[in-house]
């Protein structure tokens, strides 16, 4: 029971208004109301009054019993400690999906198919289909060829052999793009 019910039920047992009470404390009828609500609390004069008042130790006043304040505290970090663990987990799962978005958003970019040592990609340009391939060394993965039937392309594309597959597509894709078309 808290402080303040406490002591408003000491005081309807010993039948005393808010009023007899604070007259016999010494405070007004509305610190025993606030008191009574719980808005504010005696300070420790005030109280050994109100026990000695009311007839009840001061521990029984305040209702200081360790055992309860300890399980009550025990309660309380037990149950952060399962919403710390929600949160925790939540984290983590939300943490995992941006990462798995993000590869799969990597991954798509360009449609890409990596078929043993080539990288293809498929455009369109005024309803005519074109197909860029890149032919790759197996050793470090440097672009050995560029194989389109877009001659257009061909002829004006110039890459290094350093160059990633990935930026060169990414230059074809621009290209077709001003052009008015589209990459999948």
């Amino acid at each position: 029971m808290e402080l303040g019910q406490k002591i408003q039920k000491l005081r309807k047992n010993k039948k005393l208004s808010q009023e007899e009470l604070g007259e016999l404390v010494g405070v007004t009828r509305q610190t025993i109301s606030n008191w009574e609500m719980g808005e504010s609390a005696p300070d420790i004069k005030e109280a050994q009054e109100l026990s000695r008042i009311f007839e009840v130790s001061l521990d029984d006043l305040v209702d200081n019993n360790l055992e309860n304040t300890i399980l009550k505290k025990v309660s309380k970090t037990k149950a952060l400690t399962q919403l710390s663990l929600g949160i925790s987990f939540i984290h983590f799962f939300l943490f995992l999906g941006v990462i798995i978005i993000f590869l799969i958003v990597m991954f798509n970019y360009y449609k890409v198919d990596t078929v043993g040592k080539s990288v293809e990609m498929n455009c369109k340009i005024n309803n005519t289909n074109y197909n860029y391939k890149l032919e790759l060394d197996a050793k470090n993965d440097k672009i050995i060829s560029f194989v389109t039937n877009d001659q257009e392309m061909e002829k004006s594309l110039s890459y290094n052999s350093n160059e990633s597959p990935a930026d060169v597509l990414k230059r074809v894709k621009e290209i077709v793009i001003k052009k008015g078309g589209s990459c999948n």
